[in-house]
């Protein structure tokens, strides 16, 4: 976990995944933002070049924040700022269509109950597209397959999310739409980047 202290009213430069745990504990302490590393020092410059805002979520609320190059962060810890000012806009004039795929598989004798299987299928430039989420889309396509020429007891729901990596804004929408069958998901089984 993050070093909390001292954290009030300040933006917090992070290394690695912030989880909605971990939001809640920051909003909790008073921090008011984050910046988070990504990248390695050998990306071409037009990745290091790229910032993208990211609000991360939690039980307490949300953090504004955006992600940094590696290559930058280190050029920011070095220069030991006492202040750092973070201003994120939203070009209202730039939207964009996303979906979800779904595949539905109904069970036999215990068709009611659902097994949910999900990834996302989006990507960004500076991470390794292979892995954040080809990976994780192949591997429930294959369980499809398998359930395919299976039948469950359960139903199968196999839903590829889009829009992940701006907020999980897909996996939002999914739920919001599909409110009436939660209460009859007895699992849900996620697969992301190996690395989160």
């Amino acid at each position: 976990m993050y070093n909390l202290e001292n954290v009030k009213g300040k933006i917090c430069l992070l290394q690695g995944r912030l989880t909605p745990p971990n939001v809640e504990k920051l909003v909790k302490a008073g921090a008011v933002g984050t910046i988070s590393i990504a990248g390695n020092f050998l990306d071409e410059k037009s990745l290091k070049d790229e910032l993208r805002p990211r609000n991360t979520f939690g039980k307490g609320g949300q953090l504004p924040g955006l992600v940094i190059h590696i290559s930058d962060a280190e050029d920011l810890v070095r220069s030991h700022p006492t202040k750092v000012k973070m201003v994120l806009t939203q070009d209202a004039d730039k939207k964009g269509t996303s979906h979800n795929v779904v595949a539905t598989i109904e069970g036999t004798d215990l068709k009611d109950e659902i097994i949910t299987l999900t990834a996302h299928y989006d990507s960004v430039p500076y991470s390794k597209g292979a892995w954040d989420n080809a990976t994780g889309s192949i591997t429930i396509l294959e369980m499809l397959h398998y359930f395919k020429e299976n039948q469950p007891r359960r139903t199968i729901k196999v839903v590829w999310c889009g829009s992940e990596e701006i907020g999980l804004v897909g996996s939002r929408a999914y739920c919001e739409k599909h409110k009436d069958e939660l209460d009859k998901v007895l699992f849900k089984f996620i697969i992301s980047s190996p690395f989160l």
